[in-house]
């Protein structure tokens, strides 16, 4: 939004990033054999190139999805078509408590929305020291995912992606460093910060 104010109306503009509901509470416990999926099941969010991706997944790694849209249907029959049930579950709506704990425990967060402005699944993420993973035309999500600093950000290409889950299953260290890169990058996103900016 700000860079479109500035290109079509010439308006210099400070980006004030509201924190995340649950900001005080999210917590990093482990990083286990899961990547993580959360928000709308929509066209937007590139979930069927997630699913795609587990094809071709070398390592135990399985796939979480939480949420619910119109494209679950047809994402559980992609699911089913490739063979995935073993790798991929649809875990629907979750309540905060569980939610936390999901985030506490994954290996990764999957985020790679089509030019979306600001998404808090990267904020949520990288305060649970998590790395995300994104791609080039993601939007808003490049302002705080840098590649190889505290996440990945890759091309629209399905073997790429699991290619990055495996190095991060193999190397779990990596994961760690990327993800407490990641919880610094977003350290200034607070109620505070917004104030004192609004003032």
């Amino acid at each position: 939004v700000s860079y479109r104010l500035k290109k079509y109306n010439g308006l210099d503009s400070k980006v004030l990033y509201p924190p995340p509901k649950l900001l005080s509470e999210y917590r990093n416990d482990d990083y286990k054999d899961y990547i993580l999926y959360v928000g709308r099941l929509s066209n937007l969010k590139r979930l069927d190139l997630l699913i795609e991706s587990m094809k071709y997944i070398k390592s135990n790694l399985k796939c979480l999805i939480v949420g619910e849209g119109i494209l679950k249907r047809n994402l559980m029959n992609l699911v089913k078509r490739y063979n995935l049930k073993e790798k991929v579950e649809f875990v629907g709506f979750v309540d905060d408590d569980k939610l936390l704990d999901l985030y506490a425990n994954c290996l990764c967060v999957f985020f790679a929305p089509l030019d979306e402005d600001y998404g808090f699944i990267t904020i949520e993420a990288f305060n649970s020291e998590k790395p995300v993973i994104t791609l080039s035309d993601s939007g808003g999500v490049l302002e705080f995912v840098k590649h190889e600093k505290n996440g990945f950000v890759l091309n629209y290409d399905p073997r790429e992606i699991a290619n990055v889950f495996d190095y991060l299953y193999e190397n779990k260290d990596i994961a760690k460093k990327l993800g407490l890169e990641g919880k610094k990058t977003v350290e200034f996103i607070n109620w505070d910060y917004v104030i004192d900016n609004l003032i």
